[in-house]
């Protein structure tokens, strides 16, 4: 978290010199969303376990990707479509290790 902190900072200044002010101005929101995800995260993870942290982190690179794939114009997968699934791999993962597993 630190160090993409310190690549967005960077990332930020570039288009505050190309957009102008208007780039400032999205900091106030952006803090407000990383905050919450940051106190929520300290909610979830006490539920977790290896298996739910294991399917978040393979449902991410895949993610990552094909947002590669999509950068280098390989393959133009629709991304932003495919962001549900970071919402919905844990509670799937879940389920799965606690009514599937069992029965194998």
């Amino acid at each position: 978290m630190l160090a993409k902190s310190v690549l967005d900072l960077f990332t930020a200044l570039i288009f505050a010199a190309n957009l102008g002010i208007l780039v400032c101005t999205i900091a106030v929101p952006q803090f407000a969303v990383m905050m919450i995800c940051f106190l929520g995260a300290s909610f979830i993870m006490p539920m977790t376990n290896e298996a739910m942290l294991g399917d978040f982190s393979a449902c991410g690179g895949l993610l990552t990707f094909a947002t590669g794939l999509r950068i280098a114009g390989i393959k133009n997968f629709p991304v932003a479509n495919m962001l549900p699934s970071m919402i919905l791999v844990m509670p799937v993962s879940w389920a799965w290790n606690s009514f599937v597993m069992p029965l194998l």
